[in-house]
């Protein structure tokens, strides 16, 4: 992800891709770590959620980008079905 900052100024598109997929790993760590392995509890599972849909979206409006907002739209509506 801070990759994805330091290029954002010569490789915009490129930058943004990095970013979205780095998103969308946050979630799937912690959907595993929650959900397969039990590492962590389900309040602290739905917090760290929370954090990378507020992350994603502040990504999104920094980038301009309709991508990472759809990115962060499935991963808000996908949350709760995650922690179920």
């Amino acid at each position: 992800m801070f990759l994805s900052f330091r290029l954002k100024e010569k490789y915009l598109a490129y930058s943004a891709v990095l970013n979205g997929g780095a998103f969308a790993v946050f979630y799937l760590v912690t959907f595993f770590a929650f959900n397969e392995y039990g590492f962590i509890p389900r309040g602290l599972a739905f917090i760290l959620m929370v954090l990378i849909t507020a992350g994603t979206v502040y990504s999104a409006i920094r980038y301009d980008s309709k991508v990472l907002a759809q990115i962060g739209m499935v991963g808000a509506l996908l949350c709760s079905v995650f922690i179920e």
